[in-house]
């Protein structure tokens, strides 16, 4: 059995939506208000907490018990965590607490109020605790359609963006927490579009929880500035350009601090991929998912946004590599409507380490149904070819002076 902390057993009982909910033990609760007071606990993850059993609770007895623990320690709480807790008919609230409180209610946010909520997580100036309540708040009620469109849309009003001078640019959407499982080939998986005369975005963060897995960026020493100056030098000389997040949007990185204080996923989690950074006259975004909601819901918010160039797919742990030895359906607009295709990645004894991981077979599926390239059995063997007659290497070795790899020494 697990060995939790009462602060973990009590965010692990609170899941997502009505099926996600878990009855919490009143010991638990003190035990959590008693490591607040304390100092034991940070207040963004006990809000976290707080929030998410708010928006949660349905049960009469559940709430009577959080309110008899609240009330023995509300004198000894912050304003921000009483906020949080108490239950307001109060017509004339605050803008946030407002927010708060349309969310404890199980209530939807307005468009409007979704465009508040963004520019309020990246203001400076905001309280820490409200924050974190927003974001939990958000995620366990569930975002609706609306709110995601809503919230999404913002993001890309907000986030900076550089058109370059290229026809087609391929942008790798991947989780930023990276991956624990799975060995992330997503570079690999670049150089051989790159070799194939695209064009490639790779973006990500370091330090990311709450997978801390690893991404991008785990693969260049922690010295390289992945700054917009640089990415537009690589993918010019070398076909493709490595972003850091807190380099091309510091402010949105800002939070990274209490993203992890909270220890949860929130929607930027979903979000933060699918910005863009770079952009060309025409622009695929590739990503993946794991929860089968996703599967509906990232189509219909990047559609109506305005990215109708997409393709989706259930890779490896939220990336964009497809399984290999077994079936994966991608996902990609046709028209206005969502097409699918399944596709199998065989793998033998004999297979190689990109064929095993699927890096030939993701970049097959990119070039034809993301871009809707002609993939024939000669653009098969080139790719293979590549892997063996030193194109792949010397390619690798030209990257690899814009973006060299970490020193042996560094831990991440």
């Amino acid at each position: 059995m697990e060995n939790l902390s009462p602060i973990e057993r009590g965010l692990k009982a609170k899941g997502i939506g009505p099926k996600g909910l878990k009855p919490i033990d009143k010991d638990t609760l003190v035990e959590i208000f008693r490591q607040l007071v304390e100092g034991e606990l940070q207040e963004e993850l006990v809000a976290t907490f707080l929030m998410g059993y708010r928006v949660l609770e349905n049960d009469p007895e559940q709430i009577s018990m959080l309110d008899s623990v609240f009330e023995e320690f509300s004198s000894k709480l912050s304003s921000s965590l009483r906020v949080i807790l108490e239950e307001s008919s109060d017509d004339a609230l605050g803008k946030v607490e407002g927010w708060l409180e349309a969310l404890k209610r199980n209530s939807d946010l307005s468009i409007a109020d979704c465009r508040g909520v963004i520019d309020y997580l990246l203001s400076a100036e905001g309280d820490n605790s409200f924050k974190a309540a927003l974001l939990q708040g958000l995620r366990v009620k569930r975002e609706s359609d609306e709110e995601n469109k809503a919230l999404l849309g913002r993001l890309l009003e907000l986030a900076p963006h550089e058109r370059l001078p290229y026809p087609s640019v391929i942008d790798f959407s991947e989780p930023y927490d990276g991956m624990t499982r799975n060995e992330n080939l997503s570079l690999e998986l670049a150089v051989i579009l790159s070799l194939m005369g695209e064009k490639v975005v790779l973006h990500g963060v370091r330090g990311l929880g709450p997978k801390f897995g690893k991404g991008i960026l785990d693969r260049v020493d922690a010295g390289v500035r992945c700054d917009a100056f640089l990415g537009k030098a690589a993918i010019e000389e070398a076909g493709l350009a490595i972003l850091d997040q807190a380099q091309i949007w510091p402010e949105f990185n800002s939070l990274l601090e209490l993203r992890n204080k909270i220890k949860k996923r929130p929607f930027l989690a979903t979000m933060e991929k699918m910005l863009l950074p770079f952009a060309g006259e025409s622009s695929l975004l590739v990503t993946g998912y794991v929860h089968s909601a996703y599967r509906d819901s990232i189509p219909s918010m990047l559609m109506a946004n305005g990215i109708d160039k997409f393709m989706l797919v259930k890779g490896l742990e939220g990336g964009v590599q497809l399984r290999g030895g077994g079936k994966t359906e991608v996902f990609f607009p046709n028209e206005g409507s969502i097409e699918s295709e399944m596709l199998e990645v065989e793998i033998d004894g004999e297979a190689s380490h990109w064929e095993k991981g699927g890096v030939l077979s993701t970049a097959q599926a990119i070039l034809k149904f993301g871009l809707g390239r002609e993939v024939g059995a000669s653009t098969i063997l080139d790719m293979k070819a590549m892997m063996v007659d030193g194109r792949f290497e010397k390619r690798m070795e030209l990257i690899r002076e814009f973006y060299p790899e970490p020193k042996t020494d560094q831990l991440y």
